[in-house]
């Protein structure tokens, strides 16, 4: 049973708001559509107003760029994430989109808070379980 807003094959999702978009579909490229009627890939009967085609060629890959068809207000962004000020808890802090609470616009150094940052962490989801055996790897033993 589905969203009548996301379709994941293509994920589809409206623009607006663009963060649940980017949520709904965790992808790295965006193609934006402004007429999804004359688009194979938007849902039958979809209303005549911007999408967003969210296609996942890499799943691991992480997003660089937030793209929006012309037309679509997205407000200031401050850090140039692609989250609109008004929708980004952090507008000073460039989110980091890996697939971790992406939407917030705030950037976690550290997704499974055990205290070895992400970049360092072999498993950046799962928590280390510090009992003396490889404690600096980031994974649980």
């Amino acid at each position: 049973m589905g969203s009548p807003l996301l379709d994941r094959t293509p994920c589809v999702a409206r623009a607006l708001p663009l963060v649940l978009a980017l949520i709904a579909c965790r992808a790295p490229t965006l193609e934006p559509s402004v007429e999804p009627e004359l688009d194979e890939r938007a849902p039958e009967g979809a209303p005549a107003q911007p999408w967003l085609f969210i296609e996942r060629e890499d799943p691991g890959a992480r997003a660089t760029q937030v793209g929006v068809p012309g037309g679509v207000p997205t407000g200031p962004d401050e850090d140039g994430d692609g989250i609109p000020n008004d929708l980004d808890l952090c507008p000073h802090h460039t989110e980091d989109y890996d697939g971790f609470e992406d939407g917030d616009g705030c950037p976690e150094p550290d997704n499974d808070q055990d205290g070895v940052l992400d970049i360092d962490d072999k498993c950046p989801s799962e928590p280390e379980t510090f009992n003396g055996r490889d404690d600096e790897d980031g994974c649980p033993e």
